[in-house]
Formats: structure tokens, C-alpha cells, sequence
């Protein structure tokens, strides 16, 4: 059986094959082994993983349940980077929920990091996910601000 450390990379991997049944197997086996046994980047991996899974599988409760943990031990470690894809991640899912308010609340989060961190293409992704967000509440000439801030960023960093 795998150790602690490769259940994550295990689940990662599953999860770029599609395999997200699978993949949710070994992020489970992460979180269910005591904790002394895997160290807590590993579990925040795990947690993130799940979120991922579950919304690829479009069961966003589940999802959302486990973006939650996730933002929550992002928090707890101060890793931005992670926040960021804690917050984008319950974007995505509460925008599919049709959660309009709480989706543009945790991208505003999410693009904030993303500008601290310099993270120029996921602030770009973030942008045009605000601006779906909008465009989902009726309000096109928002979205269009959205939308051309973040291809602004796209071009510049293409041509980087």
C-alpha cells in the first residue's frame, strides 16, 4: 500500500487522467491516516484534490464542502497561493450553485492573491471568471470591464 506522502500525488495524478473516483480513493486514504503520519501540506493537497474531484464530477456540495477545508488550512499555513485556489475553487462552485453574491466574493478574494503573489495568468482567469459571474446576473457592461481587464493580462503575458 502507499505511504502518507504518495497518496497526494497518487490522487494528482488519477485526477489528470480523469479517473476522479479514483483519484478521491487517495486523497480520502491522506485524510483518513492519523495525522502524526502525514504532514499538513499533504493533507491541504488531499483537501484541495477532493474539492477539484468532486467538482469535476459535478457534485458541488461535496465540492464546496471540501474548498472549504481547504481554504481553511490554506489560511491556517498562510500559503497565498494556495488561498488563492482555495477561494477561486468555491468561486467556481458556488457560481454553479448559482451562489451569484458568494461566487464574486471568493473571486475578489482569490484575485487579490492572485495580484500579491504575481500570479498574472490566474489573475487573468480570475478576471474572466468575474466577469461570468456577472454576465450570469445580468449585468453585461460590467462583465465587459471584466472581460477586457482580463485580456489585457492574457496578451502581456503571451508576449512575455
Amino acid at each position: 500500500p502507499p505511504d502518507a506522502t504518495d497518496t497526494p500525488a497518487l490522487g494528482q495524478a488519477y485526477d489528470s487522467l480523469g479517473e476522479y473516483h479514483k483519484a478521491i480513493q487517495f486523497y480520502q486514504q491522506c485524510l483518513d491516516l492519523p495525522e502524526t503520519e502525514v504532514n499538513r501540506n499533504e493533507q491541504m493537497t488531499a483537501l484541495g484534490g477532493l474539492g477539484s474531484a468532486f467538482y469535476c464530477l459535478a457534485n458541488y456540495p461535496q465540492a464546496q464542502h471540501y474548498y472549504q477545508q481547504y481554504l481553511q488550512r490554506s489560511q491556517e499555513s498562510e500559503d497565498q497561493a494556495a488561498l488563492s485556489v482555495a477561494w477561486s475553487g468555491l468561486g467556481n462552485t458556488n457560481y454553479c450553485l448559482m451562489e451569484y453574491q458568494e461566487a464574486l466574493q471568493a473571486y475578489q478574494h482569490s484575485l487579490k492573491l492572485k495580484q500579491n503573489i504575481g500570479d498574472r495568468f490566474g489573475e487573468a482567469i480570475v478576471l474572466s471568471n468575474i466577469s461570468r459571474v456577472y454576465t450570469a446576473l445580468g449585468e453585461e457592461k460590467q462583465a465587459k470591464v471584466y472581460q477586457q481587464q482580463s485580456l489585457v493580462i492574457k496578451r502581456s503575458v503571451a508576449n512575455e
